[in-house]
């Protein structure tokens, strides 16, 4: 037997897990000595506006999520705004960016693992390991998924504030000097930040599960401001503290670039324990993508010509098993065969195209349904949208022309 609806299981705690843990990951761990080589220790920089980018069109979702508090969340956002059309592109630009995303996490969790404990089995073998067990415990349950979320970005949290902590008294006074890597500047801070943006998505992950969020009218807005500048802020001090303890060229040559900073100050005790603190917030990312990607396929089959069976929730464990199942074995193939650069890559084009329309879709919703009840309102309304809007155009323009010169991150 099977509904299909699912349950209100997941509490304040796992949404801010949800979008935060989301954001931990490749992006910090690996992709930062990719941004540091570019432009040096001004690689801060880059990341820290980047977040500020993204904050412009968190508070779209921070209104629209309790506005419309459905799974797949995008989706609901656009359709409104938009009409049928656009909401059908973006609920499966959403369900097809968070399958590269997940895949990307994965990837940077495999790389991990096989450079700390078995070298001598392939990334491809890890990555479907790695997914096998995360869409068990999806299918399983999404208080089951929630708590394991909160345990893993929990540790994780612990393990990187602890190398932050650590790190700045070993900071060299001279270690931000020069501040731009030779022949860079401003200009290449600012094309680094439009690259990495996708980084810091994991408020849409909030957006897309809201739905199953107790108290959606506060708990999905506060979730989705609070997680992203926690993240922002964390990731930023990271960046500044690595910089600050090694010389940037070092960290551009490691696939581990955060552990080999901690390996500077806290020998190879701190090597391990951060790289650990890597494979586990890869794991969060992993977890809390899988669980949205699942509900955006969850609802594109209950709303468009897809088949049935994948908007079929199981009666005793409350879960679109289905759209669970499918989602995992996509995403397995994709980190099989993909990498980071080309998962990252995907990962962009398909949220920011997104994210410009759920943007313009807050100042379309604010006329056509100017009574609806909006539990919270984008303070200076409307130029955050359509800033937000603006931003994720250009960093989508950005990305495109740095690709196609060949001028992009290239973690392998």
């Amino acid at each position: 037997m099977v509904e299909t609806s699912l349950p209100k299981e997941i509490g304040f705690l796992g949404a801010l897990s949800i979008g935060a843990g989301a954001v931990l990951g490749p992006g910090e761990y690996i992709v930062s000595g990719e941004v540091a080589a570019e432009v040096g220790p001004a690689a801060v920089f880059a990341f820290l506006i980047a977040g500020g980018l993204m904050c412009l069109t968190a508070l779209s979702y921070a209104e629209l999520g309790p506005m419309l508090p459905l799974a797949g969340g995008s989706y609901h956002f656009v359709k409104e705004g938009w009409g049928p059309s656009g909401g059908f592109l973006s609920g499966w630009a959403c369900w097809i960016g968070l399958i590269t995303a997940t895949a990307f996490y994965t990837i940077g969790a495999a790389h991990f693992i096989s450079e700390l404990f078995i070298p001598w089995l392939s990334v491809g073998v890890l990555v479907l390991f790695i997914m096998g067990i995360f869409t068990f415990i999806n299918i399983t349950g999404a208080r089951m998924t929630t708590v394991v979320e909160i345990m893993l970005f929990l540790i994780s949290l612990i393990i990187i504030l602890g190398f932050v902590v650590v790190g700045i008294p070993n900071m060299e006074p001279a270690g931000h000097a020069p501040f731009f890597a030779v022949n860079k500047g401003w200009t290449d801070v600012f094309y680094m930040a439009a690259v990495i943006t996708v980084n810091f998505v994991g408020f849409d992950l909030v957006a897309a599960t809201a739905g199953e969020i107790e108290n959606p009218g506060r708990n999905v807005p506060v979730a989705t401001i609070l997680s992203l500048v926690m993240m922002v802020l964390l990731v930023g001090g990271v960046v500044w503290v690595a910089t600050g303890v090694i010389d940037y060229t070092q960290m551009a040559g490691s696939d581990v670039p955060i552990a080999v900073a901690a390996e500077n100050f806290s020998g190879r005790f701190g090597f391990t324990a951060v790289s650990i603190g890597g494979i586990v917030a890869c794991l969060t990312g992993i977890n809390a993508s899988l669980l949205a990607a699942s509900r955006y396929m969850f609802t594109l089959s209950k709303e468009t010509p897809l088949p049935d069976i994948f908007s079929k929730v199981h009666t005793e464990l409350n879960t679109p098993h289905y759209a669970v199942l499918l989602t995992g074995i996509l995403i397995a193939i994709v980190g099989f065969f993909g990498n980071l650069k080309m998962t990252m890559s995907l990962t962009a084009a398909e949220y920011l195209f997104v994210f410009v329309l759920v943007n313009i879709s807050v100042v379309l919703l604010r006329r056509k349904r100017p009574d609806h009840k909006r539990p919270f309102k984008i303070p200076g309304f409307p130029i955050p949208p359509i800033a937000g809007a603006v931003a994720c155009a250009l960093a989508t323009f950005v990305s495109d022309l740095l690709s196609l010169s060949g001028h992009f991150l290239d973690p392998s």
